[in-house]
C-alpha cells in the first residue's frame, strides 16, 4: 500500500489519502456495522443549479403509483455477493 501511495504522489498533486469521502463528485458514506454504503450527488446538483440560476427554483411533488410493486432481478443478487 505504502509502495501504490508513494507512486500516486510522485504523479499526482494530492492531499492526505486517509477515508474515501469524494470521488470524481460523487460523495461516499459508509457505515461498516450496518454494512450500508451511500453514494450522492448533491454537491453537483447543487452547482448545476447554481451554474444556470435555478437554485430559487420552486420545486414540485412527482407522484407515483402506489400499486407499483418492485422486485430484485437476478443481476441484484450478485451485488449481494459483495461485502463492504
Amino acid at each position: 500500500m505504502d509502495w501504490i501511495r508513494g507512486l500516486l504522489y510522485e504523479e499526482f498533486e494530492m492531499t492526505d489519502l486517509g477515508l474515501l469521502m469524494v470521488f470524481l463528485g460523487m460523495e461516499i458514506r459508509r457505515n461498516r456495522v450496518l454494512q450500508n454504503l451511500d453514494l450522492s450527488q448533491q454537491q453537483y446538483i447543487d452547482s448545476i443549479l447554481h451554474r444556470f440560476e435555478m437554485s430559487m427554483a420552486a420545486t414540485v411533488s412527482t407522484l407515483s403509483d402506489p400499486h407499483v410493486r418492485l422486485t430484485a432481478s437476478p443481476a441484484d443478487h450478485v451485488a449481494d455477493c459483495h461485502k463492504f
